[in-house]
């Protein structure tokens, strides 16, 4: 009965240990899911199959997609967003990380409107290093364009704006001599 009573404490100790450790490892998910759904960029991350697993708020809010409707599905079948540049299938580059890192892209939201994205991939590796998935940080930049088209204007105004000070300087000038 003793040695029960001592593999029950031992027992009871255990799992007091492991409740412990679960609820650490609990807390350690709860905070790094808050930081990722904390991020203003888009975080998508696939696995070697080129299956979403992970879709955070921000990438929801710049795709217009949510979660339960890419969860599982191949990238593939996201191509109407235009995530990957020239075309091409997803699926290559999520295997050739090295040969495009960041890119700009035009994306299509699922109402069908067009926001200027700036895109990075890299891979996701395991402890061991070994590559088990893909992720992708999308950022909305078409705000940035809009400026910069802007600002692109201007510079052409100013142009003209001196260009036809300029004419009308050498106009002036035969006007004066023949007055």
């Amino acid at each position: 009965e003793r040695r029960v009573e001592e593999l029950d404490l031992q027992l009871k100790i255990k799992n007091a240990e492991l409740r412990k450790n679960l609820r650490e490892k609990e807390d350690a998910q709860n905070y790094l899911r808050n930081i990722l759904e904390s991020l203003t960029s888009g975080v998508v991350v696939v696995d070697l199959e080129g299956k979403v697993t992970t879709f955070n708020q921000a990438a929801e809010k710049i795709t217009g997609l949510e979660f339960r409707e890419v969860q599982g599905k191949h990238i593939d079948k996201l191509s109407r967003l235009n995530i990957v540049p020239s075309g091409e299938p997803p699926s290559i580059l999520l295997k050739d990380t090295e040969r495009k890192k960041n890119f700009e892209t035009q994306l299509r939201r699922k109402e069908n409107e067009a926001l200027h994205a700036h895109v990075s991939m890299f891979p996701v590796e395991d402890r061991r290093g070994e590559q088990i998935g893909t992720a992708l940080t999308i950022r909305d930049i078409t705000h940035l364009k809009k400026l910069e088209e802007k600002v692109n204007r201007t510079e052409k105004l100013a142009a003209m704006g001196e260009m036809a000070a300029e004419i009308a300087h050498e106009i002036r000038n035969p006007l004066g001599s023949i007055e």
